[in-house]
């Protein structure tokens, strides 16, 4: 068990968590980001309405912006297409190689979709998208 520090790139803050091991696992880096993104945009709305000025200007404004969003979220499936068909393939190896091999191929696309986070403030608009298809 043990603490790893992180900060919050947008306010500063600094959080410790407690993770299980030496190493954290995917499960507790997702975990940390979905925290540390929910504190920052609340953040930013609370700035916003104190100071009447926006913090995140720019994000989140015209169509070349959206069409971004668009191609990350093309991004993001495609390589979780491709991390589900890794974990898949891993399942033939033997026992004693399938867990680590598993944990690595979970880092390595956790690592490959960082860049292809939504911006602060657009995560819903993948999600409308989806609903528009329906």
């Amino acid at each position: 068990m043990g603490t790893l520090p992180r900060v919050s790139e947008l306010s500063g803050q600094k959080y410790n968590f407690t993770i299980a091991g030496d190493e954290p696992t995917v499960d507790e880096l997702r975990r940390m980001d979905a925290i540390i993104r929910k504190e920052d945009a609340e953040f930013a709305k609370s700035f916003e309405e104190k100071y009447d000025m926006d913090l995140l200007e720019g994000e989140g404004s015209g169509i070349t912006n959206l069409a971004g969003e668009f191609f990350k979220g093309i991004g993001r499936g495609g390589l979780g297409l491709l991390e589900t068909g890794a974990l898949g393939a891993a399942t033939l190896l033997p026992e004693e190689y399938e867990d680590p091999t598993r944990e690595f191929i979970r880092r390595q696309g956790y690592a490959a979709t960082q860049g292809l986070q939504p911006d602060l403030g657009l995560e819903d608009t993948h999600a409308q998208v989806s609903l528009v298809r329906r």
